[in-house]
């Protein structure tokens, strides 16, 4: 069994990874901001302009604005979300932004990810990276919602950190990709492996992080 020692140290390696994670996403959404700041003035990014036959002959525009609009504000309340603490202070502000959160997921964003994947750059397999990305974030929110409509709280928590797992991954394919760019790594071989290192490795990560949480909780 675990001392207490060994208890509040867990807690203290929580704490410190959970807001190392929130001044990491701020950094990085204040970034992508300026990076798209021609998108939030009403004019086209590169991206769109790489994709000019695209925009004007496909649902690729209507995709890809709600798409990246959704996805910011879901970022921002799964932050909210994530905090314990503020989960029981405030349960009804929980629940509703919860209720928000996955409808955006479920009916808006993971849906329009997996339409502008069969347009992403790359490869096949950078394609079909995206395309798992958008399925697996619809189905493990689809699975939280499930868990909280039968009470299942602690099945509810585990699924809802891994639909915000697999939404952080906007943010880390961005990250990755101007760090790879100032290093000199560019091309298609790079931008899938990008596209398969948002998400996947955090993933395994976070799978861990809850066995290991899983398991304190059954030795208290």
């Amino acid at each position: 069994m675990y001392s207490e020692i060994q208890y509040y140290m867990f807690r203290l390696v929580d704490r410190f990874v959970i807001y190392s994670f929130l001044i990491f996403t701020i950094l990085v959404l204040v970034s992508i901001y300026y990076i798209n700041a021609p998108l939030f003035a009403g004019e086209q990014t590169d991206l769109l302009k790489s994709k000019y036959e695209l925009v004007k002959s496909t649902v690729y525009l209507p995709s890809f604005y709600a798409h990246v609009y959704t996805s910011g504000l879901i970022i921002l309340m799964g932050l909210f979300l994530l905090f314990e603490r503020r989960r029981k202070r405030l349960p009804q502000i929980h629940k509703l932004v919860g209720k928000v959160s996955i409808i955006l997921i479920l009916g808006v964003s993971a849906p329009s990810g997996l339409l502008m994947s069969f347009y992403a750059n790359g490869n096949f397999l950078a394609k079909l990276g995206f395309a798992v990305l958008a399925i697996l974030w619809w189905l493990v929110t689809l699975k939280a919602f499930q868990a909280a409509k039968k009470r299942d709280w602690d099945i509810h928590e585990q699924f809802a950190y891994r639909s915000f797992c697999l939404s952080f991954a906007a943010i880390l394919l961005r990250f990755l990709s101007f760090v790879f760019a100032t290093l000199g790594y560019r091309g298609e071989e790079v931008y899938t492996l990008i596209v398969w290192l948002s998400w996947v490795p955090s993933l395994v990560i976070l799978e861990i992080w809850l066995r290991n949480k899983t398991s304190r909780m059954r030795v208290k």
